[in-house]
């Protein structure tokens, strides 16, 4: 009797124990589980600000000279252009006509040969000389090219996937009532060099608010 005793006792006991070891176990990767998701915050916190930093020094140096002229993207074209939220930099340029026998007092040159007939400037496509950067954050060499708006995609979602190419940094319904792709702003995904355990991608745009009415 006593034995049957101590064998059931040493059972419950053992029970005790598995569970207080499988209860460990569940908490210590509970812990585990907490501490990767601060560390994994931590780093796209430091990645945006990053971006943020970015974004005010090319800020800083397109648009720090008086002689820069800012615009949205919708001026590229007539009609309707894919990334009008994109504020563009342009070099400002020659006010007056340059005709033959025209009165040109009221001329001032920033481009050393540029001229333009009249004094209204334009931002097309084929004036794109004067045109400087987009600022918002693109691959090497895309960001000077002034067509860009139109001809590229980059249509991004508010909570990117892994093969992502571009993230939704301002949604719908915060820069008008447009309809699709032209009533946000997307800006190219660009990935952080790792260094040790770090990694990720990061993004930004600077958007033109001289221009509210």
């Amino acid at each position: 009797m006593s034995s049957g005793f101590a064998l059931v006792v040493t059972l419950i006991l053992l029970v005790l124990l598995s569970l207080l070891c499988v209860g460990m176990l569940s908490l210590s990767s509970i812990s585990l589980r907490s501490s990767v998701a601060d560390s994994d915050m931590s780093r796209a916190r430091s990645n945006a600000r990053m971006a943020l930093m970015l974004a005010i020094g090319q800020l800083q140096k397109e648009m720090g000279p008086d002689q820069r002229i800012s615009a949205s993207g919708a001026i590229i074209a007539d009609s309707t252009v894919t990334h009008s939220h994109w504020t563009g930099v342009w070099d400002s340029w020659k006010a007056g006509d340059t005709a033959a026998g025209a009165d040109t007092t009221s001329e001032h040159s920033t481009i050393a040969g540029a001229s333009n007939s009249g004094i209204a400037p334009t931002y097309q496509p084929q004036r794109g000389d004067h045109f400087r950067s987009w600022l918002v954050s693109l691959n090497p060499g895309e960001a000077n090219q002034v067509s860009l708006p139109s001809s590229l995609t980059l249509d991004g979602l508010a909570l990117p996937v892994g093969t992502s190419d571009a993230v939704r940094l301002v949604g719908a319904g915060s820069l008008g009532n447009a309809i699709g792709i032209e009533s946000y702003a997307s800006a190219r995904l660009l990935p952080v060099k790792s260094v040790g355990n770090g990694s990720g991608r990061y993004a930004w745009w600077v958007g033109d608010e001289s221009q509210k009415a």
